[in-house]
């Protein structure tokens, strides 16, 4: 396993995170067990505010899941995942293809070449910085931060990244129709008690900012 500890702190820029690249790309297939739920996984930086992560993209049959991960993280989950769950790797970086035949994780078959190009799919660190989320990731709120959902940072906790996406998906459809809504009398807005009101709040927080401008 030493030859892929080492690839793999190099490739997620364990010792020197500037030099990470924009352009990986890393593929794990090929099955050890038919009974594992997922198909492959696909590992890629992005950056999380001003936080550069790595991103393991779980591919299921009818859905897909996502984690994110600090680079020696990353390292120990892609050792695991060649390990225990896959035979195969292939990694794209902005200068070459490499590939890992591991049916004997103890002693893979590592080879390179040299990229011809760098497809135009490839994903690049940029990539999470043009979601414009109306609550956005970095910047804190208090309501996202007393439910545990961002630190008092700002920075949104991997574990509740979908939730955070959910409730601006949510305020993304109220901001749709918020010119429509009727302003010759009072808008009530009830809430259930189904849950713990993520949505209630995040329509507060929206209305508030809206109707009481900082």
């Amino acid at each position: 396993m030493e030859k892929l500890v080492t690839l793999f702190k190099e490739i997620f820029a364990v010792e020197n995170p500037d030099t990470a690249d924009g352009h990986l790309k890393a593929v794990f297939s090929g099955k050890r067990r038919k009974s594992l739920e997922y198909n492959k996984v696909t590992m890629r930086p992005v950056i999380l505010g001003d936080r550069l992560v790595y991103q393991a993209e779980y591919s299921f049959p009818k859905k897909v899941t996502h984690t994110n991960l600090e680079a020696a993280d990353a390292v120990s989950t892609a050792l695991r995942l060649v390990e225990e769950d896959f035979k195969q790797v292939n990694i794209f970086t902005a200068s070459e293809e490499i590939q890992v035949l591991a049916s004997k994780p103890q002693n893979p078959r590592i080879t390179s070449k040299k990229s011809v190009a760098v497809p135009t799919c490839m994903p690049v660190l940029s990539h999470n910085k043009t979601k414009n989320y109306i609550i956005p990731d970095g910047v804190p709120c208090d309501f996202l931060i007393e439910l545990g959902v961002m630190g008092r940072d700002g920075k949104v906790f991997p574990r509740a990244y979908s939730k955070f996406r959910q409730i601006n998906r949510y305020l993304e459809i109220v901001d749709d129709v918020f010119e429509y809504l009727p302003s010759s009398r009072t808008l009530r807005i009830i809430d259930f008690g189904c849950g713990k009101a993520y949505l209630t709040f995040a329509l507060y927080h929206y209305l508030k900012k809206k109707i009481i401008p900082a």
